[in-house]
C-alpha cells in the first residue's frame, strides 16, 4: 500500500510535523513563520520563512514539488487546488470543490504569470 507515498516532514526541537501533500493547499508567510494551510482547513506554524519552505519542498519532494509554485512574496500554493484566478481583482481562489475555499491575495503580475503557468 506504500507505494511512493508523498510526505513532507517538518522538524523542530519539540514537534514533528508529517503532512501528505496532496491535502496541503497552501503555504503562507508569516514574518519568520510559514503557516500551511491544508484541505480540511486545518493550519499549521512552520518555524521557517517561505524562501526556506521553497527550499525545503525542493529537497525533500524533487519531482513531486512541481505541483507547488511560489506566487508572489506571500505565498506558495498547491498548483492543483486553483479553482479561480481573477487578473482583474488581483486573487487566486484554492480549494477542492468540496471543502474550504482559501483566497489568496497576489500582486496583478504574479496573478498573469499563475494563468500563464496554467494554461501554458
Amino acid at each position: 500500500m506504500n507505494h511512493h507515498t508523498r510526505i513532507i516532514l517538518f522538524k523542530t526541537r519539540d514537534e514533528l510535523l508529517r503532512l501528505h501533500i496532496d491535502c496541503i493547499v497552501a503555504f503562507r508567510a508569516d514574518g519568520n513563520y510559514t503557516q500551511t494551510v491544508l484541505a480540511n482547513g486545518s493550519k499549521y506554524t512552520v518555524c521557517m520563512n517561505l524562501l526556506s519552505m521553497e527550499q525545503a519542498l525542493a529537497k525533500q519532494l524533487g519531482d513531486d514539488a512541481h505541483c507547488f509554485a511560489r506566487i508572489g512574496k506571500s505565498a506558495i500554493i498547491n498548483l492543483d487546488y486553483v479553482q479561480h484566478v481573477s487578473v482583474p481583482r488581483q486573487r487566486i481562489v484554492l480549494g477542492d470543490g468540496v471543502g474550504q475555499n482559501f483566497a489568496v491575495p497576489v500582486s496583478r503580475e504574479a496573478v498573469k504569470r499563475l494563468k500563464t503557468l496554467l494554461v501554458g
